[in-house]
């Protein structure tokens, strides 16, 4: 069933208020501060811009797949938790292997000096 603005059951409601509602603002917060974590010194608009709206794009695409007008409350709450764990664990990972790759780069730079300076 849709309304006259074409949007389905569950999705009439607004992102916002659909995570206020059912307590995922707190959550989705959380990702988004570690994904602007990484991106220190950026002005409010690049945050705007570059993690904050394209975070909740994301979140509204997968809904837009995912859920249905079937839906219970609980089920959509479960369905976006499982979103948002799913990016903060991908976040995660992805800032451990930059941390690793750092770690390598600098123990090849001290290699090569080493090496630099037995020559």
């Amino acid at each position: 069933m849709q309304d006259e603005d074409g949007k389905k059951g569950i999705l009439k409601r607004r992102l916002e208020d659909i995570l206020f509602e059912l307590g995922e603002d707190r959550h989705m917060n959380e990702l988004l501060l570690l994904r602007s974590s990484k991106k220190k010194g950026a002005s409010a608009d690049d945050l705007m811009n570059n993690v904050i709206h394209p975070t909740l794009e994301d979140l509204e695409f997968y809904l837009h797949y995912y859920a249905d007008s079937n839906m219970t409350d609980n089920e959509l709450k479960k369905l976006i938790s499982s979103w948002i764990e799913a990016q903060k664990n991908k976040s995660f990972d992805k800032s451990d292997k930059d941390d690793k790759s750092d770690k390598d780069d600098k123990c090849d730079k001290d290699n090569n000096n080493n090496k630099n300076d037995k020559k």
